[in-house]
Parts: C-alpha cells; sequence; structure tokens
C-alpha cells in the first residue's frame, strides 16, 4: 500500500510510494495494471541495485488514492497530467535534500498501464526521455475490454505462471498484497480505468521519448500482435520477445527494463 500521499490540483488525494535506490538520481515513474497499486515491486534486489529511484502513484479509486466523483471524468490525458504537477511539486519540496532528476524521467507501462504511460510521455515531452512498455495491449484490445465485469479482472493469475520456486512463491505473494491495495475502494478504481479506456486520449504519434516494447514468447495475454502494433504506431519503439517471461514478464525481465529507462552512466 502506498506510503505517502499527496493533495494534487483538484484536491482529490493520490497515494504514491517508492522502491529502488532511495538516493538515485534517474527517476522512473511505475504505471502500474489494471488493477494495481503503488508499492509493488518486481523484483526487490534488482530494483535497489539499479540506481534508480522507482516511484508508482495509485491512479484514482486505487490504494490510497480518492476516487474520481465519476468515472467519466477520469480520462489518460488528465492522469498525465497529475503526474506532471506530481513531479513538479515533489521537484520544489525536495529540491534541497535530493539528487534525482526530475527534469528527465523513464517510464514503464506494466500491462493496462501502458496507455497511461503513453499519455505521459505524449502530453509531457519535456518531461519523459525513455519509456517500456511490458506487456501492454494494444489500444483496441482496451477498448473492448471496456465493458467487461470489473470482477474478471481480479483474478491473480493474470499476473503469474504458477511455478513453485521460493522466488516466484515470493512474487505472487507481492501480487495478492497489490491487487488487495487496489481494493481498498472496492471497484473504484477498476471501473475508472475501463471508462478511461473506451476514450484512450492519447495521441501515440507525439511520442518523442526512446522507447522499448517487452512481450514474452510464453504470455498468452499480450503476444507478437500487440508488439506489431506498438512498433508500427509509436515513434522510436523497439520490440523485445523473452524467451522466458510468461504472465510473469515484468519479474523476468526487469532488469532488462530498468537497464532501458535508467541506463547507467560511464
Amino acid at each position: 500500500m502506498s506510503d505517502r500521499t499527496i493533495r494534487l490540483g483538484d484536491g482529490r488525494l493520490t497515494g504514491f510510494s517508492a522502491i529502488g535506490d532511495p538516493v538515485g538520481r534517474r527517476l522512473v515513474i511505475l504505471c502500474h495494471p489494471t488493477p494495481g497499486a503503488a508499492g509493488f515491486d518486481p523484483d526487490p534486489p534488482v530494483s535497489r541495485s539499479s540506481g534508480a529511484h522507482i516511484v508508482a502513484l495509485d491512479r484514482p479509486g486505487y490504494g490510497s488514492s480518492e476516487r474520481v466523483p465519476e468515472a467519466a471524468a477520469f480520462t489518460p490525458a488528465g492522469w498525465a497530467d497529475e503526474v506532471a504537477e506530481f513531479l513538479k511539486r515533489t521537484e520544489q519540496t525536495a529540491a534541497s535534500i535530493s539528487t534525482t532528476d526530475f527534469q528527465n524521467v523513464g517510464v514503464i507501462g506494466w500491462r493496462e498501464g501502458g496507455l497511461f504511460a503513453a499519455a505521459l510521455a505524449a502530453r509531457h515531452p519535456e518531461l519523459v526521455d525513455r519509456v517500456a512498455f511490458v506487456g501492454s495491449p494494444a489500444p483496441a484490445r482496451l477498448s473492448a475490454a471496456a465493458g467487461t465485469d470489473p470482477a474478471d479482472w481480479l483474478d491473480e493469475s493474470r499476473f503469474r505462471t504458477g511455478r513453485d520456486d521460493t522466488d516466484a512463491y515470493a512474487y505472487t505473494r507481492r501480487i495478492q498484497r497489490m491487487l488487495a491495495d487496489a481494493t481498498l475502494s472496492g471497484a473504484a478504481g477498476i471501473e475508472n480505468d475501463l471508462a478511461a479506456f473506451h476514450r484512450a486520449d492519447v495521441d501515440f504519434s507525439a511520442i518523442a521519448s526512446d522507447n522499448l516494447f517487452v512481450y514474452g514468447m510464453r504470455d498468452d495475454i499480450v503476444t507478437v500482435r500487440d508488439a506489431t502494433w506498438y512498433r508500427e504506431n509509436v515513434p522510436n519503439t523497439v520490440a523485445y520477445r523473452s524467451r522466458t517471461g510468461g504472465r510473469d514478464l515484468i519479474r523476468a525481465e526487469w532488469r532488462r527494463i530498468l537497464d532501458h529507462v535508467a541506463p547507467r552512466r560511464e
């Protein structure tokens, strides 16, 4: 669950959490899936050694974030502007005590979070220089899902492969904790996201960042068709197919993902 909150311009309370290197200069925004919540860490040891300060914000209705009055009021573009406001406010607060660079940030869009990552990159190209889309469905698939039952989205198997090794067990526990946090306000967050899918106000052609689309050979949810859409419609996008990643793609390729959005300086 988010360990901090901030009240942004519209007066709503927004929850956020940080993982990775707390004094890292490179800032990365992690956009969680549907459903999802801030505070989830795909692979804590990798995150800590990455040199990246990774921040996730609860979208409205998830975790510690208050819901929007009506789902119809929530759009990816509006959320992107909230993140930009968050970065500006946080930079002002941390200016004297932090070495983090708030002017050039990396963004990770995990599953459905890819739509929101794209919105942030498209609307604020002055902020975003690198994006990783991790198992993100093409926009048309999200639009088709807009009328589905929120309860259908709560199956934890959407994020895991069912392996029994110790690392996979710990990852599954983190997934379960994220889903529990995501539903603290019931289905409000899922309903907001589903409404946003139906009217995705994102100009993908305006994205000016360096982009990586990661998909898994063993992932039956997002496939090469989604990768092809992103490669053909989002400028400067390279696709990478993971041989080991399945539904747990973000865990399997977390180091590669961070290497893209937070490249180490020589």
